[in-house]
């Protein structure tokens, strides 16, 4: 690795050779290809790229050929070597955003965030800087992955991630929908998920909300600022069950922010003074939220009728189990997805133990059998062809489905 210091940026010169960003492709078809620099007018370059063709670009288009002398900040828009796990030899140049900086638990590499939303490692002799960036990085990013970019830069160096283990398994989202996948490896901050439907696999940052129970966690972080009942988390924190996938929050404590503390200590010469991981930032109050939310109106309870059922008798679950509960698209169509068990034949039940008084939920099949977790509604929807999907049902006892807030 190279040692820190400030990321310059110098005008590229004429004949140099350069990195331009594609134009008139799709998003995820994105890449950067070589040029020569034969002129620049104002913010504009002329670049020839290899088949003769002379393009026009700012300076947000262009990235340096050669890797930089020192090592590049969290925040940095750069672009980096994408690897295709089927096509590891095809390696291109993509758009991305330095992360995390390169440490001993990530093997000296960078973990970037592609402007497609593809997490990865990269080295750092594998990705070049950007000659010029907006002061807010994420406003150069695509547009399907800018809000998500602005709210990790803002929040770093807090990030809230979830913890697994091979093996584990976790509910996870996937084109707006909840499904049951499995960890096949781990990579520092990253995870290799398997998705019980299909097989396919995917890499995710572990501090993504389209993992279930961080995402269940950000929603209850929400609901406790309507109610004005914010908590505001200090050093490390952990939430859940100490058997299941539990959420840590970590601060990083590396010295990636060099950039800034370069220019500083050269402007004001002093003393170095490192504040304590533990001491509370003032910025977090000003920049945790600029979602406006509704505080008036009122919550009611949406009225059901309870089913009746019998004394349940051991057997195995099949279609049979679902026939007079099935679920039907257009007749609940606009309603509430956790509530719609409920309408069509389901119970859900929230336990009290009385050692410590440990919350529970359960869900009771029309059938009568009893489903204490997201893996045994999995296994029942696949034994009986339920219609119903994953994210219909949800396991966190805070949550009171049959309540609705109207303004």
């Amino acid at each position: 690795l190279p040692p820190h210091g400030v990321v310059e940026r110098p005008m590229p010169s004429i004949g140099q050779v350069v990195l331009i960003s594609s134009q008139g492709q799709e998003e995820e078809e994105e890449e950067w290809v070589h040029g020569e620099v034969v002129g620049f007018s104002g913010d504009l370059f002329s670049v020839k790229l290899a088949d003769g063709i002379i393009r026009k670009a700012v300076g947000k288009e262009v990235a340096y050929n050669t890797a930089h002398k020192v090592r590049l900040p969290v925040g940095t828009r750069c672009v980096a070597l994408y690897r295709e796990k089927d096509q590891m030899e095809m390696a291109v140049y993509k758009s991305a955003v330095v992360a995390e900086p390169p440490k001993v638990l990530n093997k000296n590499r960078y973990m970037v965030f592609f402007d497609d939303g593809y997490p990865a490692y990269v080295y750092h002799k594998d990705m070049r800087v950007v000659v010029q960036s907006s002061p807010s990085v994420w406003e150069d990013v695509a547009p399907s992955s800018r809000e998500f970019i602005r709210q990790y830069l803002q929040q770093y160096p807090e990030r809230p991630m979830v913890r697994l283990s091979i093996g584990q398994s976790v509910k996870t989202e996937c084109d707006s929908k909840w499904w049951m996948t499995k960890v096949v490896e781990m990579d520092a901050s990253l995870v290799l998920l398997m998705f019980d439907k299909d097989k396919r696999t995917e890499w995710l940052y572990r501090g993504s909300t389209r993992l279930g129970p961080l995402f269940s966690e950000m929603e209850q972080r929400k609901a406790r600022m309507v109610e004005g009942d914010q908590v505001v988390v200090r050093g490390r924190r952990v939430h859940g069950k100490k058997t299941g996938p539990v959420i840590e929050y970590r601060r990083e404590v590396e010295t990636d922010n060099v950039q800034t503390e370069v220019k500083k200590s050269s402007a004001t010469p002093g003393r170095a003074v490192a504040k304590k991981s533990t001491a509370s930032r003032k910025a977090d109050s000003t920049s945790t939220s600029t979602t406006n939310w509704e505080t008036e109106g009122t919550v009611y309870q949406v009225p059901r009728l309870a089913k009746e059922r019998g004394t349940f008798s051991p057997h195995t679950c099949s279609p049979k189990c679902v026939t007079s509960a099935q679920y039907e698209e257009d007749d609940h169509r606009g309603c509430n997805p956790l509530l719609i068990p409920l309408l069509v034949g389901w119970d859900r039940q929230i336990t009290k133990h009385s050692n410590g008084g440990r919350r529970r939920v359960f869900y009771l099949a029309p059938c009568g059998r009893r489903l204490s977790s997201p893996e045994d509604v999995h296994k029942y929807i696949n034994l009986t062809g339920l219609m119903l999907e994953m994210d219909s049902f949800n396991f966190d006892w805070w949550l009171h489905v049959l309540n609705e807030f109207k303004p």
